[in-house]
């Protein structure tokens, strides 16, 4: 290539970066301090090189892209506890009459997946990096000497199991296992509704449980970043009505797991949303949308006085309790834990949350200005999204329920979710998510 080629490449280049970087400037910045994500390659951050290019893509081409990475085939499903050991990877507790929480045991993706891992390293934890255990020893050492000395251990623990090429199957359950929770729902009708559904195994004792209770009429995918289970799901129940995002559809038809061709009820229309609870409010639950959330798409539901939530609450109002630990189980410090001391850690602790309760990365997909190429559903430009999501919630947590449970939380008493929730949240607007009732 001549002298001259490369110049006008290298302006080309120069001329569409800098249009690119001139969008992103008129898109409404975070109004909250937050570190920016990196994704380094040796010593080299590539994102801001990969942003760019991916930005100047056509949006239809962006989006088939970020489709074929995040629908559900074969390859990305994880296998729980019942593939890989032949044991019940289920554990069934009564929350209320008519509402069960049925914890279920997989292998997290994020260790065992290469595609996975590559994804955990750009929302900022790649364990292998000397600053990522700089930010779990910072994160440890606001909780006393104790969690100090445990993140010590737990960094040399998960670095050991980062760098093995493949985790055998006799360890998966003991290294790299995540418990999610689905909600099973006994409707007035008699009939069922799978909330957040896993894969079901007929021949365990939740399988002839589940056929017993009476027929699954409907599916609820209360997340758009859930969608692994469903294709299997489907099939099992091919004439349950489906609940989900548009976002989630998508996925779904990219990998043709749904017969026809779309969801029964798109709850992020309006219409969709009203007419599934014309129908279901008699059945004893009721939908609520959260607006604005362009992450997840998080559909609230209550169900027979229970709330059911999905990727919204992250940590506990108490500061300490995290996900499905809480505060008793958190200072207990067990060996079993640790990984997910370091996501508590490096993630949901100061300085490395700008609130000390959410992920740095809820506030990057939050900031117009950020990482919008990336996303099927960008935050609003002018930064609107943020008050959509706080007025959604305040609806939600107004309504009256006595219980909580969540996919990735376990029981929880309905004010204390409430009070979570606010303290995970109530940065979106600066103001408080709980009304006042006089």
């Amino acid at each position: 290539m001549t002298k001259w080629k490369i110049a006008t490449a290298a302006t080309g280049v120069g001329v569409i970066s800098a249009a690119i970087h001139s969008k992103s400037n008129q898109k409404q910045r975070l109004h909250v301090d937050v570190k920016p994500p990196i994704l380094y390659v040796g010593s080299f951050n590539i994102l801001p090189v990969i942003k760019t290019c991916f930005g100047m893509l056509p949006e239809s081409l962006r989006h088939q892209i970020l489709l074929a990475a995040a629908a559900p085939d074969s390859r990305s499903i994880p296998r729980d506890r019942y593939d890989i050991l032949g044991e019940n990877p289920y554990t069934i507790d009564e929350v209320k009459p008519g509402v069960w929480k049925v914890g279920y045991d997989r292998e997290n993706h994020f260790m065992v997946n290469q595609e996975a891992k590559m994804q955990a390293r750009m929302l900022g934890m790649d364990i292998g990096r000397e600053e990522t255990a700089w930010r779990v020893m910072q994160g440890a050492e606001g909780f006393g000497r104790e969690c100090s000395a445990a993140a010590h251990r737990d960094i040399a623990y998960a670095r050991y199991w980062d760098e093995v090429e493949k985790i055998e199957d006799e360890d998966v359950m003991r290294v790299a296992k995540v418990t999610e929770n689905m909600i099973v729902v006994k409707l007035n009708n008699g009939s069922v509704m799978l909330y957040a559904p896993v894969k079901v195994h007929d021949e365990t004792e939740f399988g002839q449980f589940l056929e017993k209770l009476g027929k699954v009429e409907w599916i609820v995918a209360p997340s758009s970043e859930h969608t692994l289970q469903l294709p299997a799901i489907i099939q099992k129940f091919p004439d349950a009505k489906i609940i989900g995002s548009a976002t989630a559809e998508k996925k779904l038809n990219y990998v043709n797991a749904i017969p026809r061709k779309q969801f029964d009820f798109d709850y992020t229309s309006e219409d969709d949303l009203k007419r599934a609870n014309e129908i279901l409010k008699k059945e004893g639950v009721e939908l609520f949308y959260i607006k604005g959330d362009v992450v997840t798409h998080s559909l609230f539901s209550i169900a027979h006085n229970v709330a059911l939530e999905c990727d919204l609450l992250y940590s506990h109002s108490d500061g300490e309790g995290f996900l499905m630990l809480d505060k008793v189980q958190f200072r207990k410090l067990e060996p079993e834990d640790g990984m997910w001391r370091i996501f508590k850690f490096s993630q949901l602790s100061k300085p490395n949350s700008p609130n000390g309760f959410l992920p740095p990365y809820r506030f990057w997909f939050m900031d117009a200005s950020c990482m919008w190429p990336f996303q099927l559903t960008p935050p609003k430009d002018d930064g609107s999204s943020c008050k959509e999501m706080a007025d959604s919630l305040r609806v939600a947590l107004n309504q009256n329920f006595e219980k909580a449970v969540g996919v990735h939380f376990n029981v929880m008493d309905g004010n204390e979710f409430k009070k979570s929730i606010d303290a995970n949240w109530n940065w979106l607007d600066g103001k408080p998510l709980l009304i006042k009732k006089e």
